[in-house]
């Protein structure tokens, strides 16, 4: 059902996410939920940044599943 949904975010750099974790990801309302897979950290003393990527599987978007689409 959900199994090939996915999604990503890049943020400022944060250390409290936890792969294999359910989480709700929201802005201005309820973006998705979803499976966190993977993280990964980047951080620059060029460009004087750091910022952490998150990838997301098992993916419900606002309500929506993707299998919706396939029935």
């Amino acid at each position: 059902a959900l199994k090939g949904s996915q999604a990503g975010i890049v943020m400022p750099l944060d250390l409290t996410w936890e792969v294999g974790n359910n989480y709700t990801v929201s802005g201005q309302g309820r973006w998705f939920t979803g499976l966190l897979s993977q993280v990964t950290h980047q951080i620059s003393s060029n460009s004087a940044s750091a910022q952490t990527t998150l990838q997301f599987s098992h993916v419900q978007w606002n309500g929506f599943s993707v299998s919706a689409l396939l029935t």
